[in-house]
């Protein structure tokens, strides 16, 4: 019997499942995933230096067919999920649901808001689109993560544990928590957060770092839903992160102007101000706020579009969770 195929060569495959030693090794199964990341393939668990939070295949497509970050209030909008199935058979009535949470570097089903689920049939080797309605309220309004996950009862090919969303160890599950935000030339801004979930406890790191100039204009434009922008020239000023006070938490997050004020253990800033981070402590039970804070150069210009993340450290050092910003100049 000859050997099994080796990394690299055709028809090894990586999560162990059933190959026929050719180029497509799943010829006689389904292999159901949601990307978590452009350039995530369905491999488990994701590579840890994809960005785990900005799924190309979820979006919010607004009455009259607009798709952007927020939703419409009051009005029928639509999840749009895209789901590839990388297996040699259909995947009939695989079931599709949503949700969506405020802005948050930690979403559990239990803190999120179900927008309800449909069933879709993915071909071999192809891929389908669910659109999910969803009204959202007055209080709905504003920024939202949104989560998306895929199912299919048989042959079984379906996320492991219901009460967790396992973005990177599960193909099934995916996020998108990109905000676009339109800001005015020398306007400072704040952006508010949930940091990690309720369970959350102990030494945590919020890191900020401007993406801009690492990215071609394409990318960023299609990051963000902002076709034909442009990179911008000149960084973004005062960008930094910080926890928030016990009494700022009760607020809801939002998009405001405020000069930024440092908080927190640690705080660092990069000499060519392209990255901030703090550190604190997390308690369990406790909800807690972070900010991440800048402002557009006066020597801006409009349309100019700006990238940055937000990540969530656990005291190890490993990733939580993170946030990504494209700022558009207006």
């Amino acid at each position: 019997m000859p050997d099994d195929p080796k990394p690299g060569e055709p028809g090894h495959n990586p999560n162990g499942e059933p190959g026929h030693g050719n180029d497509k090794p799943f010829d006689g199964v389904t292999r159901l995933y949601i990307r978590t990341n452009p350039a995530d393939d369905g491999t488990e668990p994701l590579p840890s230096t994809l960005a785990f939070w900005t799924s190309p295949d979820i979006s919010i497509v607004k009455p009259g067919g607009a798709v952007g970050g927020e939703a419409v209030p009051l009005e029928v909008n639509q999840v749009k999920v895209t789901v590839t199935n990388g297996g040699g058979i259909p995947a009939v009535d695989a079931y599709v649901d949503a949700f969506v949470a405020d802005p948050s570097t930690g979403i559990t089903p239990a803190t999120a808001f179900s927008v309800g689920g449909d069933y879709v049939t993915v071909q071999a080797y192809s891929t389908a689109d669910v659109y999910l309605p969803w009204t959202p309220q007055a209080s709905d309004s504003g920024h939202r993560c949104v989560v998306a996950r895929v199912s299919l009862i048989a042959p079984l090919d379906s996320y492991v544990d219901p009460t967790v969303f396992d973005v990177v160890g599960d193909r099934h599950v995916a996020q998108r928590n990109i905000q676009v935000l339109e800001v005015a030339q020398g306007q400072k801004m704040s952006f508010r957060f949930l940091v990690g979930t309720r369970e959350a406890a102990g030494r945590a790191v919020l890191r900020t770092v401007e993406r801009t100039f690492e990215m071609d204009a394409r990318q960023l434009a299609k990051m963000g839903g902002c076709e034909g922008g442009l990179g911008a020239k000149v960084p973004l000023a005062d960008l930094g992160v910080r926890l928030l006070t016990a009494r700022e938490t009760l607020q809801r997050p939002t998009l405001a102007a405020e000069v930024p004020v440092a908080l927190g253990i640690t705080r660092l800033r990069d000499t060519a101000g392209f990255a901030a981070e703090v550190g604190g402590r997390l308690e369990s039970e406790k909800q807690r706020y972070g900010a991440v804070t800048f402002a557009v150069s006066p020597d801006d210009e409009p349309g100019r579009l700006h990238a940055f993340d937000v990540v969530h450290l656990d005291e190890k050092g490993e990733v939580v969770g993170g946030l990504s910003f494209i700022v558009r100049v207006v």
